[in-house]
């Protein structure tokens, strides 16, 4: 469309157009025009009109971009090639729902955009104001989200994954392919949804909006596109305009069609459809309201009715038709649609009013005449309340059962005995959909199970007829599903059996999230969390000393207690033969049982939930696991120690206990060699993480000590250089910065502590998820006897209390008898003893005192003792590690 002139005067502009129908947009310019008092503004206006018109009269999307449609046998072509490039993997589903979301931002804080849209397409301010309410919460993250979980009980569908991780089969959803969506006039945001939920599942998709559309879907949709700055989006969609004559050659593009309308359309379509091409219809649906007389008096509840009935004007599937009523009374009867007429002209005028054509008036006019006519002749009691202005009608009929209205505020009242529902109801059981079940709550059960049985799918209150759940069950069926394959696959043994999936799709972090400062401990606290998705709360040690809460969404808690199940299956656990116990602590807001136990469930793995054992429950542990014939154990190594070298002889003479996966702390040399030397033939890390972070990473049996691979389901890694936030080089080392998207608490960037290094070479076990190297720990805090020990708090203690002011190192290692030691070497001498000292340091410090007490630990002090250098700065540290080269912080 171009302008060949435009001429001002005062507030009138002529539009000499070359394409005609923007001709009839006079009217639509006057009311566009504000009082525009500079030349600027006047300029920055009408470039703006002259976009939204132009924007109206291009009803065609291709690659992303707005054009005017090709001839008809060039568009299938490009149709044809952008849908082959498209269709090499499904639509990404974190891109999409990071888009919707900035779309749904964007129509509560950019108002304008969508007004000028809803003026020149001719909606009023109230379908303006409703396609910005619906649009605005169906492109919520959170409700597409939910939507994912509902119907395809997961938010990563297209994961292929063992269903049940003891089996080596493996199935999930895949796109259908690509989808030709053939949807109506009568709802304004269907086009728009209809595509996102193609999306959803993964499609290329081909909007063949109606007539009445005029280019608004199209509009919606590239101001969707728009949001997505990698381009994503827009390969998977195309919006055109087609004649009915040039369907069937859409047809042969695609792998489904979902089709909106009556039956006479839907069946005309069905005979068109290719062979092999899925038919997703979604025809037209009968719903009413099903009243007790009970509830007569009530006049909310048919405030609520009347409501359903002039929303739409009985246009949508779920508006009401008719009120049924539990009674055969007739004077029942008569006062329950007296009583519906007062509410109807209370109502009727809070809703703009859709006039009828000439021929859907005479239908309304000719049913009204029949039913006084069938009254007239004495074939059925009859009466009617009419709006003065002709705004609604009721006809109230002794005819039991359903008979269809005419729409547009006509409202059809009957009996319906509940002993008669399913007969009654039967001729109409495949269009009936929803309906609002009015009654007191002891025949509620009693009442619904009835109509369901009768053929109806949706059951609600009066008032919330056309509201939906995330996720919702639309016509009975799930929407997603009939846009998807449900695939399955059977490797037998030419795929790895610990292997828990196919293709994990990985988890990407937004465009700004990428831009964002590095996230250190002291933010994560200071932070918080969201409340309303804090649902699982566990406590994590912080380098101030002062705890810190991490929380979970369910949702999210059970996503990562599945990846670790899913990296312990990589490490070598057997969910069919192996018997575990779990020995990790619990209490005071730990989440190593807990977690541990999720996962072992989620396994579906022997699990015998023991508990992190004081000193005198260490025989009845040996004697239990001897008993139930464990042969994996999972818990802290210094726990593990303990029970190994205290059950010595009973042990070793079992000799049962062929796999141990440890985390919490570092597992020493000389603890590896006595588990060995009992029969322990795998010794692996469990997983990889940090209560505040999640689960960060798993082993597999090519994985040397302190190598992990990501688990990039849900974890973004970087590796920056230790002094400064540039990315490190190939294999330099730096520091561990994760990014991971929890609802309750979002971590861009977090500075997790740990220091390591990329691998760049492919593991041997045919995982393609990247494999990285801890080397090192950042900061003052040591996890020892499992505990987490702050070095700078010892520190303090002893300048003030020893008032000891020269240098001090703390070195960890191990005892000769392999229980792991603190010695705290002075290269001087305190003011207190030796004895003085250790026994001060124990009282203040509640984590070293239970250490100590518990044998978990030995603290140990020199005086005047030389101190270790670093080789490469001189500098005296204050901690020196020489329990391990690495040093991963576990869990």
């Amino acid at each position: 469309m171009l302008a060949k002139a435009v001429d001002v005067e005062s507030r009138v502009i002529t539009l000499r157009l070359l394409d005609e129908q923007a001709l009839k947009r006079i009217e639509v310019v006057q009311l566009l025009l504000p009082n525009l008092s500079t030349p600027i503004s006047k300029h920055i206006f009408y470039r703006q009109l002259f976009y939204n018109l132009y924007i109206m009269e291009t009803q065609t999307i291709i690659n992303g971009q707005l054009v005017s449609q090709p001839k008809f046998d060039i568009l299938l072509q490009i149709i044809k090639e952008q849908r082959d490039f498209a269709l090499i993997s499904p639509c990404p589903t974190e891109i999409l729902l990071n888009a919707c979301q900035y779309f749904a931002d964007d129509l509560k804080n950019n108002p304008s955009w969508l007004n000028n849209i809803s003026i020149i397409h001719g909606l009023t301010s109230i379908e303006s104001t409703s396609l910005r309410k619906e649009l605005s919460l169906f492109c919520q993250r959170e409700y597409l989200s939910a939507k994912l979980l509902r119907e395809f009980k997961t938010i990563s569908p297209f994961t292929i994954r063992r269903p049940n991780l003891k089996e080596n089969i493996f199935e999930g959803w895949q796109a259908l392919g690509s989808v030709l969506h053939i949807t109506p006039g009568n709802a304004v945001s269907l086009p728009f949804m209809a595509t996102v939920e193609g999306l959803l599942a993964g499609n290329f998709n081909i909007l063949r909006p109606s007539h009445k559309d005029e280019g608004l879907s199209a509009a919606l949709l590239h101001h969707l596109i728009s949001f997505d700055p990698s381009g994503t989006l827009a390969k998977y969609i195309v919006v055109l305009t087609a004649s009915q004559d040039q369907l069937p050659a859409l047809m042969t593009l695609v792998d489904g069609v979902s089709a909106w309308g009556g039956d006479t359309s839907l069946n005309a379509i069905r005979a068109q459809l290719p062979a092999g091409c899925r038919f997703i219809e979604w025809g037209h649906k009968l719903s009413f309201a099903y009243l007790d007389p009970s509830k007569i008096q009530d006049n909310t509840l048919f405030d609520a009715i009347a409501a359903d009935v002039c929303q739409f004007d009985q246009q949508a599937c779920s508006s009401p038709q008719l009120v049924l009523v539990n009674t055969s009374d007739w004077e029942k009867l008569v006062e329950v649609a007296s009583t519906m007429a007062q509410a109807m002209t209370r109502t009727s005028n809070k809703y703009p009013t859709l006039q009828p054509s000439p021929q859907e008036t005479a239908e309304i006019t000719t049913q009204v005449h029949l039913a006084n006519l069938e009254s007239a002749l004495g074939a059925q009691k009859v009466k009617l309340w009419e709006d003065p202005n002709g705004a609604w009608r009721i006809i109230l009929t002794d005819k039991p059962g359903i008979q269809a209205s005419p729409l547009f505020r006509t409202l059809i009242i009957s009996s319906a005995p509940a002993e008669q529902l399913v007969p009654l109801l039967q001729p109409f059981r495949r269009w009936l959909q929803t309906c609002a079940l009015i009654t007191i709550p002891e025949n509620y059960p009693y009442l619904a199970q009835k109509l369901i049985a009768a053929g109806l799918t949706r059951i609600t209150a009066p008032g919330a007829m056309h509201e939906e759940y995330p996720g919702e069950p639309h016509d009975g069926v799930y929407a997603l599903p009939r846009l998807t394959r449900r695939i399955a696959i059977n490797p037998q043994k030419v795929w790895p059996n610990n292997k828990a999936s196919l293709n994990t799709p990985p988890f990407h972090p937004n465009e700004a999230w990428k831009k964002l400062p590095v996230m250190k401990k002291y933010d994560f606290i200071s932070r918080g969390h969201q409340q309303t998705h804090a649902e699982l709360f566990f406590q994590s040690g912080g380098t101030s000393g002062i705890p810190k809460l991490a929380t979970f969404s369910y949702a999210d808690y059970h996503l990562q207690m599945q990846t670790a199940a899913d990296g312990l299956l990589a490490a070598g656990l057997d969910p069919n033969k192996d018997r575990v116990m779990n020995l990790l602590y619990a209490g005071n807001l730990y989440g190593g049982f807990h977690g541990l136990s999720t996962i072992l469930d989620k396994l579906g793995v022997c699990h015998l939930p023991m508990g992190g054992p004081s000193l005198q429950d260490i025989p009845f542990v040996a004697r239990t696991l001897v008993d139930q014939k464990v042969n994996t154990l999972a818990g802290m190594p210094s726990t593990l120690f303990l029970l190994f070298s205290q059950q010595k002889e009973l042990l070793n003479e079992y000799r049962g206990i062929k796999k141990i996966f440890y985390g919490g702390e570092f597992l020493g040399p000389g603890q590896r060699k006595l588990f060995e030397e009992m029969g322990v033939e795998t010794i692996r890390s469990a997983v990889y993480g940090s209560v505040d972070a999640g689960i960060l990473g798993y082993t597999c049996p090519h994985c040397p000590e302190g190598t992990f691979h990501l688990i990039t389901e849900t974890q973004w890694l970087e590796i920056l250089q230790l002094e400064n936030d540039l990315p490190v080089k190939e294999n330099q080392i730096g520091r561990l910065i994760f990014s991971s998207n929890r609802r309750s608490q979002p971590l861009p960037r977090y500075e997790i502590g740990d220091m390591g290094r990329w691998l760049s070479h492919s593991c041997p076990c045919g995982s393609t998820d990247p494999r990285f190297e801890l080397l090192g720990r950042i900061g003052d805090i040591i996890k020892t006897g499992t505990h987490l020990i702050d070095c700078k708090r010892i520190k303090t203690w002893i300048e003030k209390h020893a008032e000891y002011q020269g240098m001090l190192q703390i070195r960890l290692d191990y005892q000769t008898d392999n229980k792991e030691r603190i010695t705290l070497c002075f290269d001087g001498t305190p003011k207190l003893s030796i004895a003085d000292l250790k026994q001060g340091l124990i009282s203040f410090y509640p984590e070293l005192h239970e250490g100590v007490r518990d044998q978990l630990l030995v603290l140990h002090v020199e005086y005047n003792t030389p101190l270790i250098q670093t080789k490469h700065s001189g500098k005296f540290p204050l901690i020196t590690d020489l329990r391990h080269t690495l040093k991963p912080n576990l869990v």
